[in-house]
């Protein structure tokens, strides 16, 4: 069977702030829309299905997208940039790639959920008919909701619903990985000139005179729609990590490795040093002397200075750390914190903790949640930087500094 799959990528991310292009984000040294193309590659190869990838891209991350295809040999992989307004334009701009009959399944680069929802989904295409996914929750996640009918078909998409309505009234929040049999149908119902009409709506014109099977996700997941959802994501993925791979010979007889790890080459690893798994830390990394490494992706070329913790945490290439405690918390490329600064990650009311998205107060729905940090700032010695809060990039934070806002 041959099937086409668009992989959108062309969101803005301006929810993101201060972190940048969701889709480029590195998860274990790979920009995750490359990771999604290769994981859906394997997955439909195994199910005897030859697929066609179409990336569709924005003005602002095209050539990025391109260039790392190239990088990752991905030739064969076409890119599209979206000329149209919201997720409607980015699928016009995908099935214009797709020849008319052939079957297609579209994909947002940024929803990450476990193997399991893929492989239920491809058992199910022999069908014919529409496919949607989501996943049951007990509290509010932002995005989209599918309503079913008594017969547990989709009866509609509500997008966006009010917080209060979830999951009282709605609890299965829809992953963008839907299947249909053929294009023509999907395009019918595309407004392709005045974007007027969003994808949801689009396939809520479908449903009366299509059934669409609901395929239910029972593992973790996340959508990285906000900047904390960097650190669900790297559970996700540290979870992946089923045997212990060790890669370098520079590990002090004194230091301990705990759990399932991944360390590359070139790591060097100082004395008397904990790692306690599930880690990943990237190539040419140093971790000193006397340090706590715990449940935590850490990029390539990063120092970990001696006596630092790391705990629950997302960091970055290039990092560099010296006595500090980062905690639950999320640090770009090339950022440097001076000796004893700290990311503090729970409220002393032992409240969840909120944080500032388009100047509204947005409940993170954690409780325990650091900082977010974006590239190339720099923290001054001891600074503390309070929960929830957010570093604009190239930030420069003076030392003995208590940060209790956003830095824009």
């Amino acid at each position: 069977m041959e099937l086409n799959v668009i992989i959108l990528a062309g969101g803005h991310s301006t929810r993101f702030w201060p972190l940048e292009e969701k889709n480029l984000f590195e998860f274990f040294g790979t920009p995750l829309f490359v990771y999604q193309i290769k994981r859906y590659s394997l997955f439909l190869k195994r199910n005897h299905i030859n697929p066609h990838f179409i990336v569709v891209s924005n003005e602002t991350n095209f050539e990025q997208i391109k260039r790392h295809l190239k990088n990752y040999d991905l030739a064969k992989v076409q890119v599209v940039n979206q000329a149209l307004p919201n997720q409607s334009g980015a699928v016009s701009a995908g099935i214009s790639k797709i020849q008319k009959n052939s079957p297609l399944l579209i994909a947002n680069s940024n929803d990450i959920f476990s193997e399991t929802l893929i492989n239920d989904l491809l058992k199910r295409i022999k069908d014919k008919q529409i496919i949607l996914t989501a996943s049951q929750v007990k509290s509010y996640f932002p995005g989209g909701y599918l309503v079913k009918d008594k017969s547990g078909f989709v009866r509609e998409i509500i997008e966006k619903p009010d917080q209060a309505s979830v999951p009282s009234k709605y609890n299965l929040f829809r992953f963008v990985l839907d299947f249909f049999p053929n294009r023509e149908m999907l395009e019918k119902v595309l407004d392709n000139k005045t974007q007027n009409l969003g994808y949801e709506d689009a396939i809520n014109q479908l449903l009366p005179q299509n059934k669409a099977i609901i395929v239910l996700n029972d593992q973790p997941f996340t959508s990285l729609k906000y900047p904390w959802h960097v650190l669900s994501a790297t559970k996700i993925f540290l979870d992946t990590i089923k045997d212990s791979t060790v890669k370098t010979q520079e590990l002090d007889t004194t230091s301990q490795i705990v759990g399932k790890v991944f360390i590359a080459s070139g790591v060097k690893i100082g004395s008397f040093t904990k790692i306690v798994g599930p880690c990943y830390i990237g190539k040419n990394t140093i971790i000193a002397d006397h340090c706590l490494i715990r449940d935590s992706h850490i990029g390539q070329n990063c120092l970990i200075g001696a006596s630092s913790e790391v705990a629950r945490s997302y960091l970055g290439n290039n990092v560099m750390l010296h006595r500090n405690y980062i905690g639950d918390s999320v640090i770009s490329n090339d950022v440097s914190f001076g000796a004893n600064a700290v990311t503090a990650n729970w409220r002393f009311d032992e409240q969840s903790v909120k944080s500032v998205v388009n100047n509204e107060k947005i409940d993170s729905l954690l409780y325990k949640f650091g900082s977010i940090v974006g590239e190339q700032a720099k923290i001054g010695v001891a600074t503390s930087i309070m929960p929830g809060i957010k570093v604009n990039k190239k930030s420069l934070i003076a030392p003995n500094t208590t940060i209790y806002k956003d830095l824009v």
